[in-house]
């Protein structure tokens, strides 16, 4: 066993005798149940043809397509599109920095900085 394989399993909790074993599974982060997310705006934008994205790095819960957006001045926008590492997706979840396209809102009515949550819809 190398040096961090062995730091792995201290931090993990495994013994030796775990990983012999035919039934070990590594363990993982338990998932949190949430149907509310919150997120921080790093950057707005309004493109031609597409509408208001916004940058922004989830700092609790998830956001899905189709979640409700209230910022904290108390506009509110859909989620159209979720981009994660410049892929589609369906979803993102804490600690990921996504962009956004949101429908219902001007770009100019979000900031730097805002801090918004969403309701599942």
């Amino acid at each position: 066993m190398g040096i961090l394989d062995s730091l792995w399993s201290v931090f993990a909790g495994e013994t030796e005798e775990s990983k012999e074993t035919d039934d070990w599974e590594p363990q993982h982060r338990p998932v949190r149940p949430r149907e509310d997310a919150e997120l921080v705006v790093t950057g707005t934008m309004e493109i031609g043809g597409i509408g208001t994205v916004v940058t922004a790095r989830i700092t609790d819960g998830v956001v899905r397509k189709e979640d409700e957006i209230r910022s904290e001045n108390g506009e509110t926008a859909k989620v159209e599109t979720i981009e994660l590492h410049h892929n589609e997706a369906e979803s993102a979840e804490e600690g990921n920095v996504v962009g956004l396209e949101l429908a219902g809102i001007d770009a100019s009515r979000l900031s730097e900085g805002d801090v918004a949550t969403t309701e599942t819809g």
